[in-house]
């Protein structure tokens, strides 16, 4: 059972030394406390179903709307997801990326044994594309190029969607169906003598528009990032992607090599 009192806080001004509005410490944090530590100590798995708003209602003998309130700032904080007339469950461990080597992320899933499924939502010839490719892949500003949009599912949800620019003059153009299996571009690529010798990826935390909300169904401004990176071969640039990752299912590692010594 939590302890439900009010306790009282005051903020003094330095200067006047007078009592400000008083701060009120609230049931909703409580309860995010109580939550956040049976998550972190092992009491709910990663995967394990939570107890329903009533039965946490019950147990911890507060009303339904704190519980609400509490668990929705734990689903912001990626703690915990809702999957539709399911339940909510505690989010698996971030899986970690390595940014110093360039894989595709089909690939680093199948690497670490995670299930996944692959839809593809665009795979066409475009013939113009929007400027800030054209800026990153200068020879797309005069030719058409092929577009590839996915989408990564695991434990019920999205968790990576990307678009793809790459060159349309390879002759044997994969099917649609090839990416839906979950395969590889960059596979695809050294099955046609295109074999990726050298990447360079930008790393940033944005936030979701509009078409971005509704592939991961989140709300419009929830942060993601975005991975925006160019792959070259020894006959050049072959692609430009940017791929989004949500943002509570992954992690980052970056390894840097330096020389030390006097100057």
């Amino acid at each position: 059972m939590l302890d439900k009192r009010v306790y009282v806080v005051h903020a003094f001004d330095m200067e006047s030394n007078e009592a400000s509005r008083p701060m009120k410490a609230t049931l909703t944090e409580e309860i995010r406390k109580t939550l956040v530590a049976r998550i972190q100590g092992g009491h709910y798995q990663p995967g394990e179903r939570l107890p329903g708003e009533v039965d946490l209602a019950r147990e911890l003998d507060v009303s339904i709307a704190p519980i609400r309130a509490a668990l929705g700032q734990l689903v912001t904080a990626g703690l915990i997801h809702r999957r539709a007339g399911s339940g909510t469950y505690v989010s698996p461990e971030p899986i970690q990326h390595e940014l110093a080597t360039w894989t595709s992320f089909t690939q680093e899933l199948r690497r670490l044994g995670v299930l996944f499924e692959t839809k593809v939502w665009c795979f066409e010839v475009v013939e113009s594309v929007p400027d800030r490719v054209q800026g990153r892949f200068t020879r797309l500003q005069s030719s058409s190029a092929l577009h590839l949009e996915r989408s990564v599912e695991f434990d019920g949800r999205t968790r990576i969607f990307t678009r793809s620019w790459f060159r349309d003059d390879v002759t044997d153009l994969p099917s649609r169906e090839y990416f839906t299996a979950g395969n590889s571009l960059y596979g695809w690529f050294s099955q046609q003598g295109e074999e990726v010798v050298f990447a360079e990826t930008k790393l940033q935390v944005t936030s979701m528009d509009d078409e971005l909300a509704a592939h991961f169904d989140a709300d419009w401004g929830t942060p993601v990032v975005l991975l925006a990176g160019t792959a070259y071969t020894r006959s050049g640039q072959i692609e430009y992607s940017e791929t989004f990752y949500d943002h509570t299912s992954f992690s980052f590692t970056a390894t840097y090599a330096t020389k030390t010594g006097s100057n």
